[in-house]
């Protein structure tokens, strides 16, 4: 009875599920990845767009200083909150009497699970991600007046960005869709 209900629990989608839905298929692979393919495209001469030109610098530096923090967030929330255990901490769950029965849950969670490599990978694809963005943005820095046209010569700084937040990408889908509960 007990494994069917945490089971039921386990279907609910949570935060954490939510916003790893808007980060990386709302906004990474939906937005930012896009953007980034069609910045490639420009400096290729593959494609022409003024305004995109002028407005990239803004659009890269805006939204990757509004949504950075969340991939890491994301890594680091995602023991506590993912955790079958969490299903159990639920106040109305149980009595103090079955306050020992998370940390078996969470233990056995973690001894069938690779847990902690998907944080790590998730947090070192973040931390290269942003490390390219700042040489992107350093880049940008050097003209006041930058548009996208400042990176031509300098495609593989764009290239090493967008193959990191790729890499991002992949790293967050890694992460269970759902609560495991075996």
């Amino acid at each position: 009875m007990l494994l069917n209900a945490v089971c039921g629990m386990a279907g609910m989608l949570t935060a954490w599920q939510r916003r790893r839905s808007e980060f990386n298929h709302d906004w990474l692979k939906n937005r930012l990845l896009p953007a980034l393919a069609k910045a490639v495209n420009v400096l290729d001469s593959v494609v022409e767009d003024e305004l995109f030109e002028k407005e990239f610098p803004h659009f890269l530096s805006l939204q990757w200083c509004l949504h950075r923090g969340e991939a890491f967030t994301l890594a680091h929330n995602f023991r506590n909150e993912m955790s079958p255990a969490a299903l159990l901490n639920q106040e109305h769950f149980f009595s103090t009497s079955g306050e020992w029965l998370p940390e078996l849950v969470d233990a056995l969670w973690l001894s069938r699970n690779p847990v902690q490599m998907w944080i790590d990978e998730t947090v070192n694809c973040a931390m290269a991600a942003d490390a390219a963005y700042l040489k992107l943005e350093e880049r940008f820095a050097e003209n006041c007046n930058a548009t996208l046209q400042v990176l031509k010569g300098h495609e593989p700084l764009l290239l090493q960005f967008q193959t990191s937040c790729q890499e991002l990408a992949k790293a967050i889908e890694r992460f269970p869709s759902r609560i495991l509960v075996t």
